[in-house]
């Protein structure tokens, strides 16, 4: 269970990012004296532990990143608790040593073995492989605007589930793809972008994705839970 419950932007910043100095994490605004972090190349579960232990955050987010953000926390925070799964533990093997117990006592079971029927409905002849002649290799680097690499992006085969994930360096390789396939690249802050593959054999692609315009930069309010302590005398103060 994480301590926060809900992370939200009220207001948002209207100062340009691309006019703030470049810093570790994010950017300074000189207009706040702030470094903005930029948790658009952070995933949820990276954002909830920065956040678990920072306060007077500001923060950059893709429109539709909080949302999926505070999604997980939900996720999160229905989980039960420790002492609910030490019991649930406790009581699974109590189960478990019954039922042993109580097995132990029956007598075996007769067992009779019976000849499997001979059917005609069996299939003899050489499995069909599929065709690989086709299929071709197509690699290639992701990067932003100023030639960045972009790590972490979507490299996928529209329409079917092959796809890969950008390294470090934004340089990815795809096999199985076959000529004519559609690839798309898909990032948190970037528009996705899509490209067409021909029937060249070795394929080397130079993507440059484009941040969205849908982004949400402000200080960041975080709801924390409540301690056990603190829950409990709450419900001890209501009997009152």
């Amino acid at each position: 269970m994480t301590p926060i419950q809900n992370i939200s932007i009220p207001e948002a910043c209207h100062e340009s990012w691309q006019q703030m100095t470049p810093v570790d994490q994010g950017r300074h605004c000189q207009q706040c004296c702030k470094t903005v972090t930029d948790f658009t190349v952070m995933s949820n579960d990276e954002i909830i532990a920065y956040l678990a232990t920072s306060h007077d955050v500001c923060g950059r987010f893709g429109q539709e990143q909080l949302s999926s953000l505070n999604n997980r926390l939900d996720i999160k925070n229905l989980q039960p608790n420790i002492w609910r799964r030490w019991v649930m533990v406790i009581g699974l093997l109590s189960q478990t040593v019954f039922y042993k117990a109580t097995a132990q006592t029956k007598s075996p079971p007769v067992v009779t073995q019976q000849t499997k029927p001979v059917t005609s409905n069996e299939i003899l002849g050489k499995i069909a492989a599929p065709d690989t002649s086709k299929h071709v290799k197509v690699s290639g680097q992701v990067t932003d605007e100023n030639h960045q690499p972009l790590p972490g992006v979507t490299v996928g085969v529209k329409g079917s589930n092959a796809g890969v994930v950008t390294g470090a360096d934004g340089k990815f390789v795809l096999f199985g793809a076959k000529p004519e396939d559609v690839l798309g690249f898909s990032f948190i802050g970037f528009d996705s972008q899509e490209i067409k593959i021909n029937s060249s054999a070795d394929q080397f692609h130079n993507i440059i994705m484009k941040e969205s315009a849908n982004r949400l930069t402000g200080e960041v309010v975080i709801v924390r839970r409540l301690s056990f302590v603190q829950r409990t005398w709450n419900k001890i103060k209501r009997i009152f």
